[in-house]
C-alpha cells in the first residue's frame, strides 16, 4: 500500500453547508418513501408496519451516530469505504465499498423503476420505459453541473413533496376523525390486538429500512463541505434522520387505520389502493408526487452519492482510475456520472418484472454496510485509539451493530444467497486486481483526528 501528497489527488469542489446536506439527505430518503413500500412492510410484518419502522429507526439513528464519528476521522468521499477502510485496511474497506454499491448502484435503478410505473399509471399514454429516460437524462445532466446545482434542485424537490406529504396527513386526519366514516383514529397500528410477533416485526423492519436509505449517502459529499464545516456531516445525518422517522411513524400508521375493512391489497400498489378507496380527490395528488417525487428526488441524490463512492475507490485504485476523473469545469466526477446513467438505464429497464429482487438485494448491500461502520466506530476509536468514552464508542455502536444485525436475519433467504453472492465476486475481483494485476491501494493522507 502506498500513499500520495493531497496535490496529486483527484480534488472535488467545496461548496455545502450544514442546510445542503440536510436536504439533500430529505431528497434522498424522500418523505413519500413510505407509500412507495407501505405495501411491502405491511405484507412481511402481519400488518405491523408501525412497530417495523420503530425497530428501523433505532437501528438507524445508533448507526447514524456511527457515521457522524466516523465523518471526523475519515471526512473523504467515500463514506464506508473510507469508514472501513481507516479502520481495518484496505481489504475490507473495499469489502464495505463493494457492500454499499449493492445499495447504491442498486436503488437509484429501483427509484427510477417506481417512478416510471407511477407515472404511468397516471399518465397511460407515456410508456414506463419512457418515464424511466425522462427522469434518468434529467437526473444525469443536473449531476453533471455540480453538487451545488444538485443542491439547488434538492432544495425545490423537497418542498414540493413536503407540501403533498403536508396535504395526505391533513386529509387522512380529518376522515379518521369524522363520525361518518368507517374507519377511525386509532392505537391498533402501535398496540395490535393479537399482540406483538417480533419474528414478523423484524422481517418487516429488513423491508422498511428501504424508507431509510440516504440518511448514509450524506457523508458522501463530506469531500465537498466548505471550510470550516467538519461537523456538519454528523449535524446533518442526526436530524435527517429524526425528521424522516417521523414521517415514516406517520404515514404507515395513517395508512394502516385507512386501511382496515379493505382486502386484497396489492403489497406494490397498497398504499395507492387505500388512498384512492378513503380519499379518492387525495389519490391524484400522491400519485403524482410519488412519481414525480421519486423520478427527481430519489434518482438524482442516488446518483451523485454513488458516483462519490465509485470516485473515491478509482482514486485509490481499488476500481478502473478512470472514473476518478473530475471536469474541470462543474468539478464533478462525470465519468463515474455518466457510468451510472447506463447501469441505471439498463437495471431499470431489464428488471421491470423483478421489483420485489432489487428490493431485496438494495437492503442486503445497506445492512451489510451499516454493520461495517458501527463496527469501524469500536476499531478505530475504542480498539486502536484506546478511547475511554464507553458509551460513545464502545456501547452505542455495539447496540447499533446488534439491532442492524438482528433485522438482517430478516432478510428472504433469496437475498441472502444473491447477496452472498455479490460479496464473493467482490472479493475475487479485489484479488484479482490486488495478485494478478498488481494494483496495489493508494490511499490519501490522513484525515486529522
Amino acid at each position: 500500500m502506498t500513499q500520495t501528497t493531497d496535490t496529486e489527488r483527484p480534488k472535488l469542489k467545496r461548496s455545502l453547508g450544514t442546510l445542503d446536506l440536510l436536504l439533500y439527505g430529505i431528497v434522498f430518503m424522500s418523505p413519500i418513501a413510505g407509500f412507495a413500500v407501505y405495501g411491502f412492510v405491511q405484507d412481511s410484518s402481519g400488518d405491523m408496519a408501525v412497530l417495523s419502522y420503530l425497530i428501523g429507526c433505532i437501528g438507524m439513528v445508533l448507526t447514524g451516530l456511527s457515521y457522524a464519528a466516523m465523518s471526523r476521522a475519515a471526512p473523504g468521499a467515500g463514506s464506508v469505504y473510507n469508514y472501513a477502510q481507516k479502520a481495518f485496511g484496505p481489504f475490507l474497506g473495499f469489502a464495505a465499498g463493494w457492500s454499499i454499491l449493492l445499495d447504491y448502484v442498486l436503488l437509484p435503478s429501483l427509484m427510477l423503476l417506481i417512478a416510471g410505473l407511477s407515472m404511468n399509471a397516471a399518465i397511460p399514454a407515456v410508456p414506463v420505459a419512457g418515464w424511466v429516460m425522462f427522469f434518468l437524462v434529467i437526473a444525469t445532466v443536473t449531476n453533471l453541473c455540480g453538487i451545488k446545482f444538485t443542491t439547488r434542485a434538492d432544495m425545490m424537490i423537497a418542498g414540493a413533496l413536503m407540501i403533498a406529504v403536508t396535504i395526505f396527513v391533513i386529509a387522512a386526519v380529518i376522515y379518521l376523525l369524522s363520525p361518518s366514516t368507517p374507519v377511525s383514529l386509532s392505537l391498533s397500528p402501535l398496540l395490535p390486538e393479537g399482540g406483538v410477533q417480533m419474528n414478523l416485526v423484524v422481517a418487516g423492519a429488513s423491508v422498511a429500512i428501504l424508507s431509510f436509505l440516504g440518511f448514509d449517502a450524506i457523508s458522501t459529499l463530506s469531500e465537498e463541505l466548505k471550510e470550516g464545516h467538519s461537523n456538519a456531516v454528523g449535524r446533518a445525518t442526526i436530524l435527517c434522520l429524526v425528521v424522516m422517522a417521523s414521517i415514516f411513524i406517520v404515514e404507515s400508521w395513517l395508512l394502516s387505520d385507512l386501511s382496515k375493512g379493505l382486502e386484497d391489497l396489492s403489497p406494490d400498489a397498497a398504499a395507492f389502493e387505500i388512498i384512492n378507496a378513503r380519499m379518492p380527490f387525495v389519490g391524484l395528488i400522491v400519485t403524482l408526487a410519488v412519481g414525480l417525487g421519486t423520478g427527481f428526488g430519489s434518482t438524482i441524490p442516488p446518483q451523485a452519492a454513488v458516483s462519490r463512492v465509485l470516485f473515491a475507490m478509482a482514486r485509490d485504485r481499488q476500481l478502473p482510475g478512470i472514473l476518478s476523473r473530475v471536469h474541470s469545469r462543474f468539478r464533478s466526477p462525470y465519468v463515474a456520472i455518466l457510468f451510472m446513467a447506463v447501469i441505471m438505464a439498463v437495471l431499470s429497464l431489464g428488471f421491470g418484472a423483478h421489483l420485489d429482487t432489487l428490493l431485496s438485494l438494495v437492503n442486503y448491500g445497506a445492512l451489510m454496510a451499516f454493520m461495517f461502520v458501527n463496527a469501524s466506530v469500536i476499531m478505530h476509536y475504542g480498539i486502536r485509539g484506546g478511547s475511554r468514552q464507553l458509551v460513545r464508542h464502545w456501547i452505542l455502536p455495539g447496540i447499533g451493530f446488534l439491532v442492524v444485525a438482528y433485522v438482517f436475519t430478516g432478510l428472504s433467504s433469496q437475498s441472502l444467497i444473491m447477496g452472498t453472492a455479490w460479496i464473493v465476486a467482490g472479493i475475487a475481483f479485489y484479488l484479482v486486481q490486488r495478485f494478478m494485476l498488481g494494483r496495489t491501494p493508494v490511499v490519501g493522507l490522513d484525515a486529522a483526528e
